[in-house]
């Protein structure tokens, strides 16, 4: 998955406004030569470290040894080491850290809940929602991704997803009805509704291959899982 320049740029203004570690200029060492590694404490499924070389490189920073996305760490392992001047050192060392905190975290979580799932139906998978927080949708795909799990819907113009709200605007009607309208209408797109079925609703049909099971207990989902048909998306 490729981040655009123009998103790291962001992360890097807006840690650094003005273009300059102060504390580091003041104290002038920044031309100094510096060695820099990063490991984990935890175990952890690994993320970002592509984007990383790139915030690095702007400030004029070698990549020494850096293991990719996906990787699967134990306690202690280091998996990236950095090279450069001390100003470039300091300037991308946080920016980096706080993508590798959060998003080894979100990939490993995403993992995690990969695994639960196949363990019960190898040919179900975990969708994420669009519940994310703003601004930071790129990292959080690339690290759902990364973890195993595959975004749902990543915006509200790639496809049509009909809710309760939608159908009371709508007139009351059913979802059954309202889908099979929207179908027609939207042949190329894919068409749903949120609500996700107690046991077969009446729009659940055999031929469907994915359905939303937002706000499921897990006992409930993995009970749904084993019954469901083994094609099923969730």
């Amino acid at each position: 998955m490729y981040i655009p320049d123009s998103y790291l740029d962001e992360l890097i203004a807006s840690d650094i406004p003005s273009g300059i570690d102060l504390t580091t200029h003041v104290l002038g060492i920044g031309a100094q030569p510096g060695r820099m590694e990063y490991y984990t404490r935890d175990a952890a499924l690994l993320c970002g470290t592509e984007e990383a070389a790139r915030i690095f490189g702007r400030f004029g920073c070698t990549v020494v040894e850096a293991l990719p996305s996906g990787t699967m760490l134990a306690p202690g392992d280091a998996f990236m080491t950095v090279e450069g001047p001390a100003a470039g050192l300091h300037m991308g060392w946080k920016i980096c850290l706080n993508i590798f905190e959060y998003y080894c975290a979100l990939a490993t979580k995403a993992r995690q809940m990969v695994d639960a799932v196949h363990a019960v139906n190898p040919l179900c998978e975990v969708l994420s929602t669009r519940k994310l927080m703003p601004g930071t949708k790129p990292f959080d795909v690339k690290a759902l991704t990364v973890g195993g799990a595959f975004p749902h819907r990543l915006g509200l113009s790639e496809t049509v997803l009909v809710f309760d709200h939608h159908l009371t605007f709508y007139g009351g009607r059913s979802a059954s009805l309202t889908c099979r309208s929207l179908r027609r209408r939207c042949a190329r797109r894919s068409c749903s509704s949120s609500r996700a079925p107690k046991t077969r609703c009446a729009w659940w049909k055999p031929a469907s291959t994915a359905c939303s099971l937002t706000r499921w207990r897990l006992s409930r989902l993995r009970s749904w899982c084993r019954s469901s048909r083994p094609s099923t998306r969730t």
